[in-house]
């Protein structure tokens, strides 16, 4: 049996992805990730968020300028229970032609847990139109239950040895990254904003 076991350690995968392609990270792709935090918003406000490192688009929306030149913007978003809670924040930057779009984009960095990438796995914001009133619903709350297997816990299992010793030595187990999502609004100049949520102007 021993002589076989060396064979199998190698044809494990080092990840399960029966399901969803879950990425593993190396240590500095998670440190990188890590320093990253907070950038998307601080670069959106200057009016340039695809330039916010490992950003990522969602999803993306175009809607027809309202007859009226009023938008409205409603937010809905629920926790677990089903209450109200905060959603996302709202970038809007005003463009200087009148092309007649409004144009939202939902931006989010990276989901990291326990040194693998989720992020795949992220629903986007729900943005509709209907009336010239822009309804912004955040995704319903998800659970997921993943079982991970590397060739690292599996020699252990097998050999009875500490998976840091093994080929690639040990990962770390216990870092999580929050992904941060925002939606960013590009409207014609002379639309003006109604809203039961906060929005910040991009430049201002």
């Amino acid at each position: 049996m021993l002589l076989v076991v060396p064979g199998l350690i190698k044809l494990l995968p080092v990840e399960n992805q029966s399901h969803v392609q879950i990425r593993a990270l190396s240590e500095g792709e998670v440190d990188e990730e890590m320093l990253a935090r907070g950038e998307l918003y601080q670069q959106a406000i200057r009016g340039r968020p695809e330039q916010a490192r490992g950003v990522l688009t969602l999803a993306r929306w175009e809607f027809p300028q309202p007859q009226g030149n009023i938008t409205t913007i409603v937010e809905k978003h629920l926790n677990r229970n089903g209450d109200q809670e905060t959603g996302v924040p709202i970038i809007v930057e005003r463009k200087d032609q009148a092309d007649g779009l409004l144009e939202v984009v939902n931006y989010s960095t990276r989901t990291i847990i326990n040194g693998y990438d989720f992020t795949d796995i992220i629903s986007s914001q729900e943005v509709t139109w209907d009336d010239d009133v822009m309804m912004i619903t955040g995704p319903a709350p998800r659970r997921v239950d993943l079982a991970v297997f590397n060739r690292e816990f599996a020699a252990a299992q097998i050999l009875g040895k500490d998976p840091a010793a093994l080929e690639h030595g040990g990962r770390d187990f216990h870092r999580m990254v929050s992904g941060e999502q925002l939606l960013y609004l590009r409207i014609p100049a002379q639309i003006e904003l109604q809203s039961d949520t906060p929005v910040i102007f991009a430049n201002e």
